[in-house]
């Protein structure tokens, strides 16, 4: 991995692993090349951070927090938006009808 240049470089090789389940896992080779700080690459190299476990570990680790977030800012607009809640009768018809939406289809 070089850590230098003005941008971020990607370059991108599809490949296949097969894990010990024997399970086809569809995967892609990303070659990242970064311009940060001479002391930020020193530390990041010295724990670690810039090996590819590391760097697949701090991008789910980013993904959960971004998912986190959406789900709160969405859970911030329906209070915002002053949906009234639903009764016992209302949300019991609700799941009947997905009930029966589902009996359906199986049967088809």
């Amino acid at each position: 991995m070089n850590i230098k240049g003005d941008d971020l470089e990607l370059s991108r090789t599809p490949s296949t692993v097969k894990y010990i389940l024997n399970e086809d896992i569809n995967m892609t080779t990303v070659e990242l090349k970064l311009n940060i700080p001479d002391g930020l690459a020193q530390a990041a190299t010295s724990a670690g951070l810039l090996k590819p476990d590391a760097i697949e570990g701090l991008l789910r680790e980013a993904i959960r927090h971004k998912a986190i977030d959406e789900f709160f800012a969405a859970s911030d607009k329906l209070i915002s938006d002053k949906i009234p809640p639903m009764s016992f009768d209302e949300i019991q018809s609700e799941v009947n009808a997905v009930r029966q939406a589902k009996k359906a289809d199986r049967t088809k």
